[in-house]
Parts: structure tokens; C-alpha cells; sequence
């Protein structure tokens, strides 16, 4: 799947919700400030191309049950 560089509010949303599994609970996990993200909200870091990777990375950790 071609990603964008930044990604829509919809996209990181589909993104969170397919990873944790409740689109509710991934609403509140984009406006959460996680100190993986240096204590920024998943929806501020991926702004940025750079941080979009690093979000991603996020959701893949929580996927395989390795971050929560």
C-alpha cells in the first residue's frame, strides 16, 4: 500500500483504529502525548513526514503487542 507522506485525519484515524481496534479508543490515542513521540500526540507528530514514519512505527509496535 502506497503511503502518504503526511496523512489525512482519516488516514492516521483507519491507521489507529485498525491497530488498536476500537475507532473510539484510536481518537483518543491521536491526542494522547506518549512518551515514545518525546511527549507529543501521535496527531502533531505526524505533521511531518518524519514523524509520520515514527507514527507508523508506533502503530506496528502496538499491532504485535510489543507497545502500548
Amino acid at each position: 500500500m502506497n503511503e502518504p507522506e503526511c496523512p489525512s485525519v482519516e488516514h492516521l484515524l483507519a491507521h489507529a483504529t485498525a491497530a488498536i481496534g476500537d475507532a473510539t479508543l484510536a481518537a483518543l490515542w491521536l491526542d494522547t502525548q506518549l512518551p515514545v513521540l518525546l511527549g507529543r500526540t501521535p496527531r502533531e507528530t505526524a505533521r511531518t513526514p518524519e514523524g509520520w514514519r515514527l507514527v507508523r512505527e508506533v502503530l506496528g509496535q502496538i499491532e504485535h503487542g510489543i507497545y502500548s
